[in-house]
């Protein structure tokens, strides 16, 4: 990475403000922008500059991280607040919202034709990866600049060029059904073995190290186990991206056994008004008769 390049960050949320710290920390000239300035303003104090306006933060930016709640946000401050045109000719726009393949190919075009580059590049990993600086990256785009921004997305965690520009998403998407599928089939087996009197706090202790152990059955697992249910993830984010999996997969006559399943019983939680609960409530649905 040039000692010369400059970085903008816009969106320093839960996710956003650690990733923007770890930048910092590892020497990125950043500036960063947020719609609430209070919660970047303390990025100040490891090196970064804070801007008002995402105007001021892009403006001679080599390159533009955006970490955005959905399609409709970046759509807005890009394209309707003109965000887009105080680019510099030739930036690159890293898009780190979680974006559905047919969004990210349509909002690249418009930026593409704009006379900038573009990449999408969502995340996994939750707010504690991008606290440790784990995240999984998942980037889309010409393989030129992945290489221009790979120092960039380095200290953020574990970039992986996947592809074109739209691969990125659906990357993301893919693990969301790894995520999703896997919280029903953890629920599923605490609440059997809950329902048949096993201890399930012992049956976590004997499953670690198997062949049925993984991160969700940890973390999530244990979650399940306390009735632990205070937002970490809330469950409500996933349905979307279920929907457009199943969407997808239905234009391309992909079979997806286990998506409609898990699908309903997240869109029935939801319906209880369970969603703002942390992703692991699942196991209630699953316990409370599916």
């Amino acid at each position: 990475m040039s000692d010369n390049m400059t970085v903008a960050f816009l969106g320093t949320g839960i996710m956003g403000l650690p990733m923007a710290r770890h930048l910092c920390e590892a020497g990125v000239s950043l500036r960063v922008w947020n719609r609430s300035p209070e919660k970047a303003s303390s990025l100040v104090d490891v090196g970064a500059v804070l801007c008002l306006q995402a105007h001021e933060a892009v403006t001679d930016a080599d390159i533009v991280i955006s970490i955005l709640s959905d399609a409709r946000a970046t759509e807005d401050l890009f394209i309707a607040q003109d965000t887009l045109a105080a680019m510099s000719a030739n930036a690159l726009l890293i898009n780190m919202a979680t974006l559905t393949r047919e969004e990210t190919l349509a909002f690249s075009k418009r930026v593409i034709d704009s006379g900038r580059r573009y990449m999408d590049v969502p995340i996994s990993g939750g707010e504690k990866g991008a606290i440790n600086g784990t995240l999984s990256i998942m980037a889309g785009g010409d393989a030129t600049d992945f290489e221009m921004a790979q120092p960039v997305l380095a200290p953020m965690g574990r970039p992986t060029h996947m592809g074109a520009i739209g691969s990125g998403s659906v990357a993301k998407i893919c693990g969301q059904l790894i995520v999703g599928n896997t919280m029903a089939v953890v629920a599923e087996s605490l609440n059997f073995a809950q329902q048949m009197g096993i201890d399930t706090a012992a049956l976590h202790e004997a499953l670690t190290g198997s062949f049925a152990d993984s991160v969700i059955f940890q973390e999530h697992g244990k979650r399940m186990i306390e009735e632990n249910f205070t937002p970490g993830g809330p469950a409500k984010y996933i349905i979307p991206i279920l929907k457009v999996a199943e969407s997808m997969a239905q234009d391309k006559a992909v079979s997806m056994p286990i998506l409609p399943n898990t699908r309903d019983l997240f869109e029935k939680l939801e319906a209880r008004g369970l969603g703002d609960e942390d992703i692991s409530i699942l196991f209630t649905q699953i316990r409370d008769g599916g």
